[in-house]
């Protein structure tokens, strides 16, 4: 949350427990790390709706927004799942 409050696409005043309909698609299986992952997020709307430069700017370099897509309202990340996809690399 803390990078969108530095790129002001959620009130910076907010309590960290207000509801932006943040929701997150399930976790992977124990032990197993996620290369990818989905989310949905009520977020204030962009005149030149450069979300992604704005959002990577703020965020660790091990983490990268890489897509958006504005959704209505009945979209959830966690229960609108159509399908998941499980790669597995051995390394």
């Amino acid at each position: 949350m803390t990078a969108f409050r530095k790129v002001c696409l959620i009130d910076p005043h907010e309590p960290d427990n207000f509801n932006y309909k943040l929701n997150r698609c399930g976790r992977t299986d124990k032990g197993v790390s996620a290369l990818g992952n989905v989310m949905s997020l009520s977020i204030k709307r962009l005149k030149d709706e450069d979300y992604l430069v704005r959002m990577n700017r703020c965020l660790p370099p091990d983490i990268r927004m890489l897509q958006w897509t504005e959704v209505d309202d009945s979209f959830d990340a966690r229960f609108s799942c159509v399908y998941r996809e499980y790669n597995y690399f051995f390394f």
